[in-house]
């Protein structure tokens, strides 16, 4: 139990590595079924599909396309700079 409690611990304190880490669950969810190979688009869909048959607030889509649309660093140039 207390190294369950510990391993929680230590990822709420980590830097989350990709900006989709910092979404809520949702988008996350959605996220991980589009990039489950050729059949992602269908998987993507059935989650859609679920979530809006919760009854809930509808899909927030901001938060998913801001993350996907972020320009992430990349080292270029001879001197290896970082840019976006």
């Amino acid at each position: 139990m207390e190294a369950l409690e510990a391993e929680t611990a230590r990822a709420e304190d980590a830097e989350p590595a990709a900006p989709w880490a910092r979404l809520e669950a949702p988008g996350r969810l959605l996220l991980q079924a589009l990039q489950a190979g050729p059949d992602g688009a269908r998987r993507g869909l059935g989650v859609l599909r679920s979530l809006s048959g919760r009854g809930g607030e509808p899909f927030a889509w901001g938060g998913v396309l801001e993350a996907l649309c972020r320009e992430e660093p990349v080292v270029e140039g001879p001197d290896c700079r970082l840019e976006l």
